[in-house]
């Protein structure tokens, strides 16, 4: 999974992952940071 961050307030907004029954671990992150101010974060998604 790959979220970008701006730095940008919206407000409430939407949740970004959906309720489930499942455990979700983000596990194994790679941080990129970018001269426009976004950050982008890599993870590896596992479920339980």
């Amino acid at each position: 999974m790959t979220i970008t961050q701006a730095p940008i307030l919206l407000g409430d907004g939407i949740s970004l992952i959906a309720k489930t029954s499942k455990y979700i671990m983000l596990e194994g992150s790679i941080v990129a940071a970018y001269a426009n101010d976004f950050i982008q974060i890599k993870y590896t998604v596992n479920y339980l």
